[in-house]
């Protein structure tokens, strides 16, 4: 959702979400406001699109190992824990004041989802390091991978020049996967 505001003779796009001015830049004068206008009607149409990630499921070896370490080495909070059968489980994992965007911790296991032989399979590819979730952003990047290296977490990039010229590092999970992290609040 963006707001439309005038400083000076220009009017901007911005987002109230993360409160920073869009690259979007509106042309002065009567055009400035057919573009606003068009930008409002664009926020009253949101409403029919997709507007958020929930959930994103990260398949990992050991579900209490995993929620170990995304919770005492990253800091995470464990939003719910279901209960597939009695002795299956799953568990969804958030940052702290972010209940809203979640990691669903899915175990590798025979059940629900996948047979004897997937397993097999779905395991060894975890443990070639291939998969990628996605990435995370902090604060101050230098500080939190000094931090997450005390707690033991493996870095595969060290802060740097990384995906398109971003400012980031990559760092891997306890069963193999492996994240992006960045300050960066326009990563991709």
């Amino acid at each position: 959702m963006f707001h439309i505001i005038k400083i000076g003779k220009r009017f901007v796009a911005t987002n109230p979400l993360n409160c920073r001015i869009s690259t979007l830049k509106i042309s002065y004068g009567k055009l400035a406001l057919k573009e606003a206008i068009k930008l409002s009607a664009i926020r009253f149409n949101i409403k029919k699109m997709i507007t958020n990630i929930m959930s994103i499921s990260v398949y990992v070896l050991n579900l209490e190992s995993a929620l170990s370490f995304y919770v005492n080495k990253l800091g995470f909070e464990i939003h719910t824990n279901i209960i597939i059968e009695p002795d299956k489980r799953w568990a969804s994992v958030c940052t702290p004041g972010h209940s809203d965007q979640q990691l669903m911790l899915i175990p590798v296991e025979e059940g629900m989802l996948f047979s004897g032989d997937q397993v097999q399979k779905m395991q060894s590819l975890i443990r070639e390091e291939i998969f990628s979730y996605g990435v995370f952003r902090c604060q101050n990047l230098k500080a939190t991978c000094t931090n997450l290296k005390s707690k033991g977490v493996r870095f595969l990039m060290e802060p740097g020049e990384g995906f398109l010229g971003q400012y980031e590092a990559a760092f891997m999970d306890d069963s193999g996967n492996w994240f992006r992290l960045t300050e960066d609040w326009d990563a991709v």
